[in-house]
This record gives C-alpha cells, sequence and structure tokens, in this order.
C-alpha cells in the first residue's frame, strides 16, 4: 500500500497514468506496482482494478476451543441409617461426586496476520498482528460433597432451623490445588420471616485463554506522562519529569526528550501489549450475607427480601491498565519511579510508547477486589377486584435493587485501595453507582393479554480523575468550581465531572393469540433518552463507539420490536 501511494505526480507513462516511484527505477524496487489514486475516488479505473489488485490480500486464521467433562454424583437422605435430628421432620440431605475437565485452545494464522520478529501484520486496520498458538490447555480433577441439615422444626419461635454446608477438593495441573466450601444457617422463627447468613470461600482457577492466549499489540487511549502533550498540553509536572530521566531499564527516558512533542502518543493512541499468563494462580474470594426474608400473611400476594453482601478477592486475576502502569512509574507523586511498574514500560530507541514502544498489560495475580452492598427485591400482586375493579384481572409489581456502599480495587498487595463506588473514569471504567434499580408494573387482562411498563433506573456518578487520589488519576491540592458548581480536584475536567442519572422507560405487550400461538413486543426507552457523551480531548477515557458507555446506557435511542412464538 505504501509503494502504491508514492508516486512522481510530474511524470505519466505511457498510458497517460502515473506510475509507482519504484517502478522507474531499473530494475523497478516494486515490480507489478499499480498506484492507488486515492483523490479520484472509486471512479478511476486503476484505483478498482490493478491497484486495489496489488495492494490487498487475503489472511487466514483457524482456531478452536475445546472442553471435555466426565462427572458423576448421588444424591440422597440419611433417614434410613438414623441421620435425623431429634428436634426435626426432614432426615439429613447428602450430596458427593467428582469431575473431570478438560480445555484446550490452538490458533492457527498466516504471515498476512503475523510475519516477522517482532510480529509485524501485512493487514492494517487489524489493531496489531494476530499470532499462532501452539495447541494448550490443562485440566483438573475435584470431589465435592454438600449437605442439608434440618435442626430444628416446627416448634414455638423456630419454624425451621437449618444448617447447610459444602466442600470441594480440586487439583490443577497448571495452577495447583485449591479448597473452597461454605456453611450457611437459615432460621424461620414465623411464617411470614426468614433469616439467614452464609460464608463462602470460592476460587476461580485462571481459565485457557487468560492461561494460553497469545501476546496481542493493540491501543489504549492514553498520553505519555514524560510527552509534552500529557496533562492536557502541559507536558509533565516536576516530579514526573524527575520520574521519567530516573527510571532505569524500558522505562528510562532522555533528559532532552522529556517533555517534547516527539513522545507524544499520535490521536491519543499508545501501544500495549496483553495477552496470557501461563504463571497465574488461582484467585480466592471470601463472602460473607446475611439476610432477611418477609412474606406476610396478612398482606396476601407480598413478599420482600433484603441481602447484605460483603466479598473480597485476593490475587484478582487482571491486566493492570497502561494507565495505572504509567501513573504508577512516573506519577506517584514522588520525582523518584516506581520500579515495579516501570518494569511494564518498553520504550522504543526514541523513547517513545508507541510505533515500536508499548506498556505490557498482560493478565496478572493483581492486589484485591472487594465489594460491598445491599440487594433489595419486592413483589406485590393483587386482584384489581380488591380495590374496587372487577373482572379487569390483576396487577403485579416487582422492584429489584443494588446499593452500592463500597468497591475497592488494590493494584497489587501492599497497596491501598481505592473506592469506585459512585465513580467511573481512568481507573475505574464503567459507571459503578451507588444506586440503581429495575421496578416492572404488569397488568394481566381477562383477555389473554399483558401489559408492562418497566422503569430502569441508574444513578450518578462522578469522575475519579476529578479527586485527589492520585491512584484513580487525581491529585491533591486546591478545589476547582465548574460552571455548574460542581467542586472538584485532581485533573480539573470540568465537562466529564459529574454523569447525571439516567431513567428508561418501556412498555411491552404479551397476547396469547390461542393455544400454542403468542404474539410478544414493545418499545425500549420511550422517551428517547439519549447516552451520556463523554468528550476524550480533555482527558483519554476508554469509553466505546459513540463516546459513550454502550454497557451502562441506551445507545440506540427509542426501540421498537415485535415477535411472535408458534408451537405445533
Amino acid at each position: 500500500m505504501q509503494n502504491a501511494l508514492e508516486i512522481d505526480p510530474t511524470t505519466l507513462a505511457p498510458s497517460g497514468e502515473y506510475e509507482c516511484l519504484g517502478s522507474e527505477s531499473n530494475p523497478p524496487s516494486s515490480p507489478g506496482c499499480a498506484p492507488l489514486n486515492i483523490f479520484n475516488g472509486l471512479g478511476s479505473s486503476r484505483l478498482e482494478k490493478d491497484g486495489l489488485a496489488y495492494s490487498t490480500a487475503s489472511g487466514f486464521q483457524e482456531g478452536w476451543t475445546e472442553e471435555s467433562i466426565l462427572s458423576g454424583s448421588i444424591t440422597g437422605d440419611l433417614g434410613a441409617w438414623g441421620g435425623q435430628s431429634p428436634w426435626a421432620k426432614n432426615p439429613i440431605a447428602v450430596s458427593f461426586g467428582s469431575e473431570y475437565r478438560q480445555e484446550r485452545l490452538e490458533l492457527s494464522t498466516d504471515n498476512e496476520f503475523c510475519f516477522g520478529t517482532p510480529a509485524t501484520t501485512d493487514l492494517y486496520g487489524q489493531g496489531g498482528p494476530t499470532c499462532s498458538v501452539a495447541a494448550s490447555g490443562f485440566n483438573v480433577t475435584e470431589g465435592f460433597t454438600e449437605v442439608k441439615v434440618p435442626l430444628i422444626q416446627e416448634m414455638p419461635f423456630i419454624e425451621d432451623l437449618t444448617f447447610n454446608g459444602g466442600y470441594r477438593y480440586s487439583s490443577y495441573n497448571v495452577a495447583g490445588a485449591t479448597n473452597t466450601w461454605k456453611a450457611g444457617v437459615e432460621w424461620q422463627p414465623i411464617d411470614d420471616l426468614r433469616f439467614r447468613v452464609s460464608q463462602n470461600h470460592a476460587v476461580r482457577a485462571p481459565n485457557v485463554l487468560e492461561l494460553f492466549a497469545g501476546a496481542a499489540p493493540g491501543l489504549f487511549s492514553g498520553q505519555d506522562p514524560c510527552s509534552g502533550g500529557a496533562n492536557g498540553g502541559t507536558g509533565p509536572t516536576p516530579n514526573e519529569a524527575a520520574a521519567c530521566v530516573a527510571a532505569t531499564g524500558g522505562a528510562h527516558v532522555a533528559p532532552g526528550n522529556v517533555g517534547s512533542g516527539l513522545l507524544t502518543c499520535p490521536a491519543t493512541q499508545c501501544n500495549q501489549i496483553g495477552g496470557g499468563n501461563v504463571h497465574l494462580k488461582p484467585e480466592v474470594s471470601d463472602t460473607r450475607t446475611a439476610g432477611i426474608v418477609f412474606t406476610p400473611t396478612f398482606i396476601d400476594g407480598f413478599n420482600a427480601t433484603v441481602d447484605y453482601f460483603d466479598i473480597k478477592v485476593a490475587g484478582f486475576i487482571s491486566p493492570i491498565t497502561p494507565t495505572t502502569t504509567l501513573d504508577q512509574c512516573y506519577n506517584n507523586g514522588t520525582p523518584v519511579p516506581n520500579g515495579f511498574f516501570c518494569n511494564f514500560v518498553h520504550r522504543n530507541a526514541f523513547d517513545q510508547i508507541f510505533g515500536s514502544g508499548e506498556v505490557s498489560d498482560q493478565v496478572t495475580n493483581t492486589g484485591f477486589l472487594s465489594t460491598s452492598g445491599i440487594d433489595f427485591e419486592t413483589s406485590y400482586t393483587t386482584d384489581l377486584a380488591n380495590v374496587g375493579l372487577p373482572n379487569l384481572g390483576s396487577i403485579a409489581m416487582n422492584l429489584k435493587g443494588t446499593w452500592l456502599d463500597t468497591l475497592n480495587t488494590s493494584v497489587l498487595p501492599g497497596f491501598s485501595a481505592f473506592n469506585c463506588a459512585g465513580q467511573f473514569g481512568l481507573v475505574c471504567g464503567t459507571p459503578n453507582p451507588k444506586w440503581r434499580h429495575y421496578f416492572r408494573t404488569t397488568w394481566s387482562t381477562p383477555w389473554d393479554v399483558d401489559f408492562s411498563v418497566a422503569w430502569r433506573y441508574i444513578g450518578a456518578v462522578g469522575l475519579d480523575a476529578d479527586t485527589s487520589d492520585i491512584q484513580v488519576g487525581g491529585a491533591p491540592g486546591g478545589y476547582l468550581t465548574c460552571p455548574n458548581g460542581v467542586k472538584i480536584q485532581g485533573v480539573g475536567d470540568c465537562w466529564d465531572s459529574r454523569l447525571s442519572s439516567y431513567s428508561y422507560f418501556d412498555l411491552a405487550f404479551d397476547w396469547t393469540v390461542r393455544e400454542g400461538v403468542d404474539l410478544h413486543g414493545g418499545v425500549n426507552n420511550v422517551l428517547g433518552t439519549d447516552p451520556p457523551v463523554i468528550g476524550t480531548q480533555a482527558l483519554p477515557l476508554g469509553v466505546g463507539n459513540g463516546n459513550t458507555f454502550a454497557g451502562v446506557y441506551d445507545t440506540l435511542g427509542r426501540e421498537f420490536f415485535l415477535g411472535a412464538t408458534i408451537k405445533y
């Protein structure tokens, strides 16, 4: 393609068309080259015919993943052997079994997708080379058991008191052996009320992709803190500049290049390289929950549950984002670079982290991830005749909501954690509102048609970099008052400092036309609410298509749908 774009604008070939520069040498340095005249558009004959034929290629890749499972279990009760509490009506229930699993993958690509050392590619637009991964995999052998023990039943203030527990031993040929267990108690003092508490110790071993996926070059939205294009174009801070020079190995920057445009990543897109890590260990989690189930007999059709959760995951398997790596290496509040993080920075001969330079973000066992909050769910169903509207069917209402208290992340063991509850941004990523809910009301008519309206609510969030916490891109110092009155710190990005709460309303119907024929449809986002538009100039925020968080907010506006189910 580069040959085809380099032409001599002053010389025409005998055919009356321009030729590639390399075609004029003797012998030609680019034999067979045909120019790509991109200025004449698709109507130019050589652009469509010879130029495209010369500068395009077909790439081939083939891969597979495979999982094999052999398992067996036995479930029953111990009543026949006296396995029953003297105060309970039901015997002890048990289950035990064993399982063997094997997971494997392989990827084969041709030279168009991956060629040379370091790997390059002939296919523009794919974001970097895609190279082969040899057949790789792991296996695990497990044994497990589970028990449910009714302790007391049908006694005063103890309608039911039950203990339940479980244990699993797993032996991974790559990640090693793990032990998991759970224990919980449920107490129902009266028919209307049930309490439950549990403690779980669980593990998640790395999957086959996290272990064996090949190195994958790509881009990340960000800027080099050692360049003149960082911090909104103001260049590195004194501490950053000193850390850039003091860094060793691949993270070192020559003094003359610090603060220069030579290091500025084009279009605020720098290079990263991801992939698997065969040295990963299982991540370990401990979960505590406590909840109440309320089913009042004096309110027919009503029930509610409230559950508190507290989850902590140690050795969390995740890449360390390039933004975090650069901040911790060069912008850790001191002129001394953090050597651990600087090990992941690999600059090229010009001290750049683009071109042949990069920041590594291959998956690793990071610090910990913890979260806590409360889940709410309540539902109520009643016949409309109970409210003076006979022969009109019934109404059902259901609310599910979560209050997020904490969402803490520690990059590595020993590092302090930062709380992403109610925040989004450079490190916190997609919005994590403190409150979100889904409320649905359904009218079941006596004419085989149900109508429903739903309210989806997403709470407001703030930008993590507009805080005093340097771990999430912020900075200590005085407050800045934005035009909308919001006070912020850190980088001072007023445009994206806060995303307001969002509400979406949906309508739907379901009509049983006759037995075996069902018609359903509706409108999502009836009001056509547009998603928030996130800027990327003041900060290189990692948003998706359309400069918004497509996984959180509706991006299509008002959406109509219609479908049918036919059974014979």
